[in-house]
């Protein structure tokens, strides 16, 4: 029978209300799962210049010299008469900061997840501070990582076993970030003879870690080897701004700064250029979003960045410290207009099969069930309901003469019968039965969604 349902209340912990990556995904969990079925917040420890995702608690302690070196006690002990205050049944700290003060506020019988976005930097490495990190990490009941690499660090690092590691990939919404269509062309720098130059862009906070100087050296080097024909763009603000601004004029590059309009701009591009050094990365959900807008990305190797884009299937991607062959892909892709579309078809299917923001959700609502102690949500057509029926063996076989296996530890509510096999990479293929339907490939070790099979609804969790 299942457990009754107790709506819960879970807290979103960041460092700062800022528009980046980390803050507008704990922006799109707590506007989507909120609700439903329980209480999501926001919660911001540090004072910004200028809130732009509309915390719901904003505790304000000024930064200073204490955060700089590493803890500032302040935090800890607003943190703390926050969690007093509010009572938060789940806590998310989203990152390496937020988790420190969340681990030491934490209150008795509190959940604490520790969203590790990114790698660890070498201080964390220091066994002075590992120490201090291992201690903090006992207070976690779970690590959430956004990349296989992370997770596989998480364990070695931290010594944790894999019943509290999980990995969630970062999700976007398909809706949101959608290829350039017939309406949009015009926005896409059309010239008066009606051919539009190819744009490739570049979005990300402008900091060294980022590196866009890395992006002007590479539009140097391709405007030097002949590829004049481009239109080279740059959005977004940071520490470097003003510097790339002089420069950008001689390089040929729109220095754009920070925008609300990045899947428009996305939209208008035929090509993606990630650059970054690697540090404190985790899985750049530009990257997702540019594959949904239907561009090619060829990106430097950092954390996640294999999951996302395919090598010489969606894009390309090269050493981090090995800018040649970053200029030779993007210059490859410039020099084959049909292949670079090719490859930008393949990577929408690509980031919609794996990245959604409905299917990280769901994973996460369930974990907070789990962490919770409650049967599972699922839903069908927006109706939520436990899922209550655990199905040992479904179908009948599949075209080619696979014989039926047994669903390991899957829950599923399903109205229609699926033949399925095992392949030797560990997958489980749902093939859809009837002439001419294409198999679904599914990942064994993550959350099973399955959809639309024979017409009928089916979920797995």
């Amino acid at each position: 029978m299942a457990t009754a349902r107790v709506p819960a209340h879970v807290l979103h912990v960041l460092p700062l209300d800022l528009a980046r990556g980390a803050q507008t995904y704990a922006a799109a969990l707590r506007d989507e799962l909120d609700g439903g079925p329980d209480e999501h917040r926001t919660l911001t420890i540090f004072r910004s210049m200028s809130a732009v995702l509309d915390a719901d608690v904003r505790l304000d302690v000024t930064g200073g010299r204490a955060r700089r070196l590493g803890l500032d006690p302040r935090a800890v002990v607003a943190l703390a008469r926050s969690f007093r205050s509010r009572r938060p049944d789940v806590v998310v700290a989203h990152g390496g900061e937020p988790l420190k003060y969340a681990a030491l506020a934490k209150r008795s019988g509190q959940r604490l997840v520790y969203l590790k976005i990114g790698e660890s930097s070498g201080e964390v490495r220091s066994r002075l501070h590992r120490l201090v990190y291992l201690a903090l990490v006992r207070r976690v009941d779970l690590v959430v990582c956004v990349a296989d690499e992370l997770a596989d660090e998480a364990r070695e690092m931290f010594g944790l076993d894999d019943a509290r590691v999980l990995v969630i990939p970062n999700g976007r919404d398909p809706e949101r970030y959608q290829p350039r269509g017939d309406s949009s062309a015009s926005a896409g720098g059309l010239d008066p003879s009606g051919e539009r130059p190819t744009v490739v862009s570049w979005v990300g906070n402008l900091n060294e870690g980022k590196r866009p100087d890395w992006f002007f050296e590479a539009v140097r080097q391709l405007r030097a080897a002949g590829h004049s024909d481009f239109v080279a763009r740059l959005v977004g603000d940071g520490p470097m701004e003003a510097r790339l601004r002089e420069e950008a004029e001689s390089v040929g590059i729109e220095v754009l700064g920070r925008r609300s309009d990045v899947p428009q701009l996305l939209a208008q591009s035929d090509l993606f250029v990630f650059t970054s050094s690697g540090l404190s990365e985790g899985m750049p959900g530009v990257l997702i979003e540019a594959g949904m807008c239907g561009l090619p990305v060829v990106t430097t190797a950092v954390s996640g960045a294999r999951t996302v884009v395919r090598e010489s299937e969606t894009g390309f991607v090269v050493p981090v410290d090995d800018l040649g062959s970053l200029v030779a892909r993007v210059a490859e892709l410039l020099s084959d207009p049909v292949r670079r579309r090719a490859m930008g078809a393949r990577a929408r299917v690509h980031c919609l099969n794996r990245f959604t923001l409905e299917g990280t959700l769901r994973t996460w609502q369930q974990t907070f069930d789990a962490l919770l102690g409650r049967a599972p949500t699922v839903s069908v057509d927006g109706t939520r309901l436990p899922s209550t029926e655990a199905v040992e063996n479904v179908g009948t076989g599949d075209r080619d003469g696979a014989s039926n296996h047994p669903i390991q530890a899957t829950t599923v509510l399903a109205s229609a019968a699926v033949a399925f096999r095992r392949t030797p990479g560990g997958s489980v293929i749902i093939a859809r039965p009837g002439p001419g339907r294409e198999p679904v490939r599914l990942d064994a070790t993550g959350p099973l969604i399955w959809d639309l099979i024979d017409g009928e609804r089916s979920l797995g969790t």
